[in-house]
């Protein structure tokens, strides 16, 4: 199913910080900050350093600090030479510039600084200045007095944060002032590799993450206060360096200094395969320290669970009422406050009106479940007023911008603001409210768990369903009906489509005209996984393994984008050798860096080997639109069911294999089926010209289905308040 990035739990919910490194002046740093330049506001050091950030003015104001000398130790000490700082200590208290109390302070500090626990507090003098100068009031006096030791990245640091930061309204801002101060500490203290993850710990969106300096610190790297520790690491998670951010966890845990617990080391088993082992490791803490999970990480708990060969039921169920505990406690009184869904029914529809449909996701941009819903989109203007709710709202692309245009409204929503969103919706008063998310990251099912609509349907972004209590139905369609109607005890009620639950244009996926697809013809089959790597499970590699085996004249191709780190292409290679995989058939693809050789890869392949127990979906679509066969195993669940649903709407159900054991010999049908290249393109044919890939069909039919729906709710709605 099209789900966003790699998604797993926290134990504690770890705030998606941006994050940077500042280092040292050589020819290495130097092209660090020229990359990030390249794609303005992506990064930390994407944008220009202007002039009058050196020269520190503001409002007219140029500060001049030079009047201000600070002790030789605390210069050194700010800027990153905490030996020249101790040797300075030491011959300042020799020579008698420095007193005894004072020279204890300053050691205390430099301790502090290694991780040393030591009692009393550092008296530095931009310390000593603060606390004589008190609580400033006046924005203009607060910038002359903390200027005055732009020496120290302190100084700088207080005044952008506290007294700059507050001042600013449009978050657009906010990111552009952090990022600005991050490059300046950067350039100012190259010695000091934290501070700019000290700064960015005051932007919570993650809109820094990509573009900060792909480098990590070791534990000595870090100053008097280590919780910018955990932003360094969610840079690396979201960059894909994911031994480089095993190892600092390792790290940093070795070191015998405090850093903040992380929940890095394990989720990074999602990214190599081992989802099962990952779900065992966040259970057992769970179970250990329920109240220690947040609301994210209770849904980040239920999307891998649902994920799982045999769902746990139980846990499931308890998984799902913490979360609606915690969903009532972070809405407070909004459900009080809005008016009862029966009222709104008689007073607001009329036969001529379009009803108020409110569209939730953080999705809506380049990614599959933006692609899915455009073509539906295209044709619910003319049907419904439509309130798009937006997360990601930094994030541009083509079809984030049809989207907007196909919006009556379009209201950005920044992960921080659910609560006062919910409200916002409520107000409205919508006749439906669909979300498009679900348990998958950056997505907020919480919406569900509120009454904020006549109807509350969930679709299309996650391969199960919410649990959520106010959420009237999950639409999927009755192919899929046939294998998951009875596995989801105390879910949501569902709702089967007629036809297919996705609309995939081909068009919109960057495939290729028919006719230009270059199909391999090779004497040897040659099979294909292009699924993420999260979906290689161990089962995954055992069949791929039995069919390889069984078939020796037979290769593998397979590639990832979490394959740009080696560590991880170099494990799925001796796994896959291990699963029984001869290493002459082992074929791994460097990863495509644009859409159309993503592509030209399925025409080098003959059959595309679906993933257990989580199939795939967009891939599966792509492989199939290209040409290629998919040979798919379904299990009783949608993430497992799903490429089988696909293959039944386009009219290939006799490719679907119902027993593993069978695997192999399908695969030698399949692929004898499909040996020519006519035969591949003549498959492609038969799928594009499908209702799946008909740009009216499925969104004619899913439009009138969610008429269907909203009139059933509404009579119920009558029904309900004429028997109260």
């Amino acid at each position: 199913m099209p789900t966003s990035s790699s998604r797993v739990p926290s134990v504690v919910m770890v705030r998606r910080y941006s994050a940077s490194e500042g280092p040292s002046r050589s020819s290495a740093d130097t092209s660090d900050i020229s990359r990030f330049k390249k794609a303005p506001l992506r990064g930390l050091f994407c944008c220009r350093v202007p002039a009058p950030l050196i020269s520190l003015q503001c409002h007219g104001l140029v500060i001049d600090n030079s009047f201000l000398p600070l002790p030789l130790w605390e210069q050194a000490f700010y800027k990153g030479r905490r030996l020249d700082a101790e040797v300075s200590i030491h011959a300042a208290s020799l020579r008698g510039d420095l007193d005894v109390v004072n020279a204890v302070e300053a050691c205390r500090l430099l301790q502090r600084s290694h991780g040393v626990k030591v009692t009393g507090s550092p008296g530095t003098t931009f310390e000593r200045s603060q606390e004589n100068i008190g609580k400033i009031s006046d924005p203009r006096e607060a910038l002359r007095q903390l200027l005055a030791y732009s020496e120290l990245p302190d100084a700088l640091m207080l005044w952008i944060i506290h007294y700059r930061l507050p001042q600013l309204l449009e978050p657009q801002e906010k990111i552009s002032l952090l990022q600005r101060l991050a490059i300046l500490l950067y350039l100012k203290f190259p010695e000091r590799k934290d501070l700019s993850y000290h700064c960015l710990t005051s932007e919570p969106t993650g809109a820094l993450l990509k573009g900060a300096p792909q480098r990590m610190l070791r534990p000595g790297d870090w100053y008097t206060q280590a919780y910018p520790y955990l932003p360094m690491l969610q840079v690396a998670w979201s960059q894909g360096r994911f031994e480089q951010m095993w190892l600092s966890v390792a790290a940093a845990q070795n070191d015998g200094r405090y850093f903040p617990i992380s929940d890095h080391h394990i989720r990074a088993l999602s990214v190599i395969g081992e989802a099962s082992r990952c779900l065992d490791l966040f259970r057992r803490l769970y179970e250990a320290s329920p109240v220690e999970f947040t609301i994210g990480s209770i849904s980040n708990l239920l999307f891998l669970s649902l994920g799982s060969e045999e769902l746990p039921h139980e846990f499931l169920d308890q998984l799902h009422r913490h979360f609606d505990q915690l969903a009532q406690k972070m809405f407070g009184p909004i459900e009080s406050e809005q008016i009862p869904i029966t009222k709104s029914i008689t007073q607001r529809v009329t036969i001529s009106e379009r009803p108020l449909l409110v569209v939730v996701s953080s999705d809506l941009r380049n990614h599959p479940v933006g692609r899915f819903w455009l073509p539906i989109a295209r044709m619910l203007k003319s049907h419904f007023q439509v309130i798009s709710v937006v997360g990601h709202p930094r994030d541009y692309d083509h079809i984030r911008d049809e989207l907007r245009e196909l919006s009556d409204e379009w209201w950005p929503l920044e992960a921080s603001e659910v609560p006062q969103m919910a409200l916002r919706i409520s107000q409205q008063q919508p006749d439906l409210l669909l979300d498009l998310g679900g348990h998958t990251a950056d997505n907020h099912p919480a919406f569900l768990s509120q009454r904020l609509a006549t109807l509350q349907v969930t679709y299309l972004g996650f391969f199960g369903p919410t649990y959520a209590r106010c959420c009237d139905w999950w639409i999927v369609d009755q192919a899929l009906m046939q294998w998951i109607s009875s596995s989801y005890p105390g879910a949501e009620p569902l709702w089967a489509l007629p036809g297919s639950s996705l609309c995939y244009l081909p068009q919109l996926h960057d495939l290729p005209a028919i006719e230009s697809i270059r199909h391999s013809e090779s004497q040897h089959r040659v099979f294909g996984s292009f699924n993420h790597t999260r979906k290689l499970t161990s089962s995954t590699l055992r069949r791929y393994g039995a069919i390889l085996h069984d078939i020796p004249d037979a290769v593998l191709q397979f590639r990832s984008h979490s394959f740009h780190d080696p560590a991880v292409r170099r494990r799925f290679l001796i796994r896959l050798q291990d699963a029984g995989v001869a290493p002459h058939q082992l074929q791994p693809l460097p990863y495509a860096r644009s859409a159309s050789e993503a592509m030209a890869d399925y025409g080098r392949i003959h059959l595309h080997l679906d993933s257990h127990p989580v199939s795939g979906t967009t891939t599966t679509l792509d492989a199939l639109a290209m040409g290629i066969p998919v040979l798919t195993c379904p299990t009783p669940y949608y993430a497992g069911a799903i490429s089988a649903a696909l293959l039944q709407h386009v009219g290939l159900g006799d490719h679907i294999c119902l027993d593993p054991a069978d695997l192999s010999s399908q695969a030698r049908w399949l692929t004898d089926r499909y040996k020519s290249a006519a035969s591949r393109r003549q498959l492609a044919k038969k799928v594009r010209s499908s209702a799946v890939c008909d740009k009216d069909v499925v969104p004619r039919m899913f439009i009138e289905q969610l008429q269907l729906m909203l009139h059933q709710k509404r009579a119920a709605c009558s029904v309900s308040s004429l028997s109260s």
